[in-house]
This record gives C-alpha cells, structure tokens and sequence, in this order.
C-alpha cells in the first residue's frame, strides 16, 4: 500500500524548509552592491566620452536619435549605396529578360555587339512610350537618388524649401541618379550589355539619360513634400490607425517605400521619424 503525505504534513515540512532557507542564508549571499561613490570613476571616462555626442544631438536634432530611429551617418556609406543599387539594377534587368525582345537579343558576339548598341545611340527618343520614359524612367531616377540618400548624413532632412541643405542634398541624389541611369543603358550591366539595345536603329537616344535624373529629381522632391506636407499632418491625428498610415505612406511615397525594401525596411518606414502610437480605429 502506497504512503502519501496529507496536505498537513506537506505545509509541516515546506514551513520547515523555509525556516532553514532563512537561517542559513548569509551563507549564500552576493557581495553587498559598491557604493555609489565607487561606482563614479568607472562611469566618469564614459560620460565624457558621450557628452559631446549629447550635446550635438541637443544641438541639431537631425543627427539626434528618434526613438528606434539610428543616428545618421556622418559620411555616405558607399558600400551600402553600391549594395542597393546592385539589388535594384538586378531586379530591373531580371524585369527585361522576360521580355520576347530581350531574349531575342541574348546571341551573338557579345563585345561586338556590345560596342555596337552603345554607338548605336542617336537622337531623343529610343522607341518607347511615353509612360515608359516620362513616368517609369523618372520613377528609376527616384529611386535610385532614395538609395543615395537614405545612406548619406542627409536621410533625415524633410521638405523645406528655404533650406539650402535640403536643396543640395537632392541635387546629390540627381547627381548620383544620372550616374546609375548612365550604367543601367551603357554600362557593363546595362541594357546594351543585356539585349543589345541600340543596335538595332531607333532603339537608343537620350531621352533617358535626360528623363531618368531630372524626372528623378522632381519625382523625389514631390514625394518629399507629399509626406511632410500631407502624410505628417494626417498622422498626428489620433484617429487615424496604424494600419491606415502604414498603407499611405507607402502608396504616396511609391519610389521612397521600393528603396526602403532595397535595404530591408518596410515600405512605410521613415528615417526622420517612427510610426506613431496611435489608439485609432484601423
């Protein structure tokens, strides 16, 4: 026959237990925490070191932390530009290869033919539509000067037109749009390099060269005025849920929210601030 403890026995024995514990627990204790006066020479050299760091981001809150938001770089990061321009450059030239025509073009001498597409380059237009070259070519342009810009000390400077940083900066991402725009139709990854295009006549001119940069340009200031302007506004008010502001964000600022995926963000996310804690309704 099997014994068992009634409940009194087993709170006999646990009050016991806790007796002992009790008695016996200075044998098992940690060392007493140092003073607080000891603790201050270790600290000292630390708090040093930052109080410059505090008071630059007290100072321009442009290079200050918001929230979860990282401080900006002081210096571009060209490895993490160069990086994101290759994903997207990847992703447009996979986009072509499942076009007919781009597939056609695949055979023959390939640095002849080459040579030949890049010469091939005469007059304004190079065949396509309109969309393609005043909407989706300026959206390139965009995009690529986002990429620029979300990796140089500018990523947190919004919309506004009296500043002359604001104005350099995106004079910068153009600058840097022309350079990928130059790759993506001449360049070793390029359009002539993949497809050959240029070497049939008609099929290359310099309406992107030009459309791609200055449509960039105008595109990347519109979405910049769009989100401080109008989404900023619209998510200051507590109404609005998060998933509605999500949603905005990405769909106003569509060549913004491409190269936040290119460096693994969401799309809505926001270098200058975080998405805000709202109690709406979504």
């Amino acid at each position: 026959m099997r014994a068992c403890l009634k409940p009194g026995w087993f709170i006999s024995i646990l009050t016991a237990f806790l007796l002992v514990s009790s008695l016996t627990a200075q044998e098992f204790e940690l060392p007493d925490a140092p003073e607080p006066q000891q603790i201050v020479p270790f600290l000292a050299p630390l708090l040093l070191e930052a109080a410059p760091r505090v008071e630059e981001a007290l100072a321009d809150p442009q290079r200050g932390f918001v929230r979860n938001v990282p401080i900006v770089p002081r210096t571009t990061q060209w490895a993490e530009v160069t990086k994101q321009s290759a994903y997207f450059l990847t992703a447009q030239h996979l986009f072509r290869l499942l076009q007919p025509k781009t597939r056609s073009q695949l055979g023959g001498p390939f640095f002849a033919d080459y040579v030949s597409s890049v010469e091939g380059i005469h007059g304004w237009g190079d065949g396509d539509g309109p969309i393609t070259n005043y909407l989706l070519h300026p959206g390139e342009g965009a995009v690529s000067s986002f990429i620029y810009l979300q990796n140089s000390p500018h990523r947190k400077l919004e919309f506004d037109p009296s500043s002359g940083e604001y104005w350099s900066s995106r004079l910068k991402g153009m600058a840097f749009a022309a350079v990928y725009s130059t790759q993506f139709e001449i360049g070793p990854y390029s359009e002539a390099s993949i497809g050959n295009v240029g070497m049939k006549p008609g099929t290359s001119g310099y309406v992107d060269f030009i459309m791609t940069p200055v449509g960039g340009f105008a595109l990347t200031v519109a979405e910049d005025a769009v989100d401080r302007q109008w989404i900023r506004p619209m998510e200051e008010n507590p109404n609005r849920g998060a998933n509605r502001i999500r949603i905005t964000r990405s769909l106003l600022n569509p060549n913004r929210s491409i190269a936040n995926l290119l460096r693994g963000k969401a799309p809505w996310y926001r270098d200058s601030r975080p998405m805000p804690k709202h109690r709406g309704i979504e």
